[in-house]
């Protein structure tokens, strides 16, 4: 159980025997027949036995004649990670494509690191059908949007999925939408949550929010981290953080992680006590592993081995003293300079990078680590700040899409080879008290054979275009749905399009930024369609200057751009007629300035503002000061923010909250034309859509009072018609900007535009 921190498994009484399994040579093999190696339905393997390729599910052995088996003392040497299944896919359906491609889902089970032996591990492998044992895992990005992305180019065989649950401006993240979890767990995905604020927002109480949220849902496994941006020469941002362990550890889906810097070995004395003999022990048995990051450019060196290596000693340290597995929270690397500026990483030092992560896994497993994510998929998209001399672009996609080579070419080339081409994939069964690989149940070696034939037939690196898997429907889980049931017709009737192909992966940021908000990529993207074409030096129409709505400073386009540092193609002769000034800005149009105006540096006046860091809040996440909203990137982050604030994330009353207060009084039964069953969470989006534009709830409260169906004076019955007379909107007349939004929704998530896996 999740509960069972490093608790031990009930074994059947073999005690102390281990088998390795390698290869060996054939002398050695003829003496040894005291293993017998059983498939995964129990059924003894013959000597000339090989199995399938294509079998995802468990490690298997090549041959029996491989073994070799080797006495080791003591009761339970290892440790094991299993995780028991309650349901499975079924034979038919969804679930039927599924089973194809994913071990048994995880919905409803738990999964733990136990002390075991050999045959505890034969029984987990061999014997219980309901358990299975994990495997090295790998994952991609800063977002579930980019694990979905970075799937395409493994098979769909990552197993973890990784979200930064990231704050900003000293405020801690808002709470994900812990049903997300269900999907991939249908899916044997680990998701991996890593709470990040810089170190500024080391909230207890938000993290009791986020674990009671992963409880209520009933979703897990997951693992959820501390804060990530520890600093632990701080005394009082440690005792946030053990207070942080003490409400994950209430969680019962959850397995906590404990969070530090690599090598920060102060921050394991005072979170955990100094061992061997001044452990906590209250403290150490709330915790599942310890987790930790690196970026290659963060160090004044240049050797990818070495960077390795060094941590890969740091998580021995730790399973050796505190008998603790560890995770490896992101790993990459770019090209440009190391932190110091002394060296410089170049395409071929950073794709042998990552190909040495890859292939390292097998004696990363050994050493206690469980698995690792890439630090970002998308250049931009991870949120650790860079000094201005290191190399800063870690994806292995470019910010416009396109792909980075030979980068992506040697990770997907080794994670296709570890977890698709090969027999078996490395179980994680390691030694206790790192012993090296004591407790390997297989070596898996075929990254590394692949390497070589590479590197001896002189094809180390390839600049060729990566062929991504082709893309199955409903496979994916990168993306949050608005969702699970199809869109009502009622919502679609605006007959508006979706602009053209290129807009459904043009700016991957945009799908970054929705992930991070928890609302969907398609959709948001639809918003963008709706607001500005994809033109990020989009300019809104002029409004009158005595309006208070947008632009209360009367700036000029002139100033604006000259405010946002005079980006490239900024429209500083765009002008408006006599009387009337520009409102809104960039991808998303957002009515908010540069964020320089803000500051002191403001050459009209510095514009003061009612939030308390002096930068308006939804754009204090998205650059702050430093704020352009002609940057793609930072106008997508306002747009999403926004939107997720008027749909579930805002203070007060929200979309998702408004119909829920008054679904009595939208239900069908007290109302020709009102809500059916399934059709709750497309009107939150609908009606967040029209706040977005610019309505407000007392139009929502006046539609409830008013309907003539229960006893008022006016004229609609159905709350979307409402909604579409009393929002004004431009073209077409009669129908409502969500109703606009809605219809580009529905076009984008076409197989033949942008292939959402979402209901249509």
């Amino acid at each position: 159980m999740i509960g069972m921190r490093l608790a031990d498994y009930q074994g059947d009484g073999l005690m102390g025997r281990l088998c390795i399994f390698a290869l060996a040579s054939a002398a050695l093999l003829l003496a040894l027949s005291g293993c017998v190696l059983y498939d995964q339905n129990g059924a003894k393997m013959s000597a000339g036995e090989f199995v399938s390729g294509q079998d995802l599910t468990v490690p298997k052995y090549l041959n029996e004649n491989e073994l070799i088996c080797r006495e080791l003392p003591g009761n339970k040497p290892c440790y094991c990670m299993a995780c028991s299944n309650k349901t499975s896919y079924g034979p038919l359906g969804l679930g039927h494509l599924l089973d194809s491609f994913y071990d048994n889902t995880l919905v409803g089970g738990n999964c733990s690191i136990s002390a075991c032996n050999e045959s505890d591990y034969q029984r987990i492998v061999h014997s219980d059908n309901s358990t299975q044992m994990r495997t090295f895992m790998l994952g991609a990005g800063q977002s579930f949007v980019s694990s979905g992305k970075a799937s395409l180019y493994c098979n769909y065989t990552l197993q973890l999925a990784t979200k930064w649950m990231k704050g900003g401006d000293g405020a801690p993240p808002n709470v994900p939408l812990a049903g997300r979890a269900a999907c991939l767990l249908q899916r044997s995905m680990l998701p991996l949550y890593i709470y990040y604020t810089e170190g500024k927002a080391i909230d207890p109480a938000r993290t009791r929010d986020i674990a009671n949220a992963f409880e209520a849902a009933d979703a897990g496994p997951v693992f959820v981290t501390t804060e990530a941006g520890l600093n632990s020469s701080n005394d009082n941002d440690v005792a946030s953080v053990k207070q942080q362990v003490r409400e994950l550890a209430r969680c019962d889906k959850c397995l906590t992680v404990l969070a530090v810097k690599p090598n920060d070995y102060d921050a394991l004395y005072k979170v955990l006590g100094v061992p061997p003999d001044g452990i906590d022990q209250a403290m150490y048995g709330k915790i599942d592993a310890v987790g930790f990051g690196f970026r290659a450019n963060d160090y004044p060196y240049c050797n990818p081995d070495r960077i390795i290596d060094e941590n890969r000693n740091f998580s021995l340290y730790i399973l050796r003293n505190y008998s603790l597995p560890t995770i490896w929270l992101y790993a990459g690397a770019s090209e440009g300079n190391s932190s110091a500026g002394g060296c410089n990483w170049t395409n071929e030092t950073v794709s042998g990078f990552y190909s040495d992560i890859v292939r390292s896994s097998d004696s990363l497993a050994s050493s206690g680590v469980l698995g690792v994510s890439l630090y970002e998929f998308v250049d931009g998209s991870g949120p650790l700040p860079c000094n201005g001399v290191q190399g800063c672009t870690f994806g292995m996609l470019a910010a416009d899409g396109s792909q980075k080579h030979p980068m992506l070419n040697s990770w997907a080339a080794a994670c296709q080879e570890v977890n698709v081409n090969s027999d078996y994939r490395t179980p994680l069964i390691f030694s206790r008290n790192s012993y090296g690989g004591a407790c390997e149940a297989q070596r898996n070696s075929q990254a590394s054979l692949h390497a070589g034939q590479q590197i001896n037939s002189n094809q180390a690196f390839s600049y060729d275009k990566v062929l991504a898997t082709a893309k199955k429907a409903n496979l994916g889980c990168g993306e949050v749905c608005p969702a699970n049931t199809p869109m009502p017709s009622v919502y679609d009737s605006a007959g508006t399009g979706f602009g053209n192909k290129d807009h459904c992966t043009l700016y991957p940021m945009v799908d970054e930024y929705a992930d991070d908000f928890d609302v969907s990529a398609t959709y948001f993207r639809a918003i963008i369609e709706q607001e500005s074409g994809f033109e990020p030096m989009a300019v809104s129409p002029c409004v009158n200057e005595s309006s208070n709505s947008c632009n209360k400073e009367n700036y000029t386009m002139a100033q604006i751009c000259e405010l946002a540092g005079n980006p490239a193609g900024c429209k500083a002769s765009f002008a408006c007629p006599t009387g009337e000034k520009p409102c809104a800005y960039g991808l998303a149009q957002c009515i908010e300035y540069p964020g320089k105006a803000y500051t002191d540096a403001n050459p009209y006046g510095k514009v003061v503002v009612q939030d308390p860091n002096g930068i308006p809040s939804a754009i204090a996440k998205c650059g702050g000061e430093k704020y352009n909203p002609f940057d793609p990137g930072q106008s997508a982050c306002c747009g999403a923010g926004k939107f997720a604030g008027f749909l579930r994330d805002g203070d007060g009353l929200t979309a998702e909250k408004w119909v829920n207060n008054n679904w009595a009084a939208l239900a069908p039964a007290n109302c020709q034309g009102g809500m059916a069953d399934g059709e709750q969470n497309w009107a939150a989006y609908y009606i967040a859509s029209n706040m977005y534009y610019g309505a407000r709830w007392n139009m929502l409260s006046q539609f409830v009072d008013q309907r003539p169906c229960t006893g008022g004076s006016g004229t609609y019955n159905h709350y979307i018609d409402y909604l579409r007379n009393a929002v004004a909107s431009p073209n077409p007349p009669g129908t409502s900007y969500g109703a606009q939004v809605m219809s580009r929704y529905k076009a984008a998530a076409r197989k033949d535009m942008c292939d959402s896996d979402c209901l249509k």
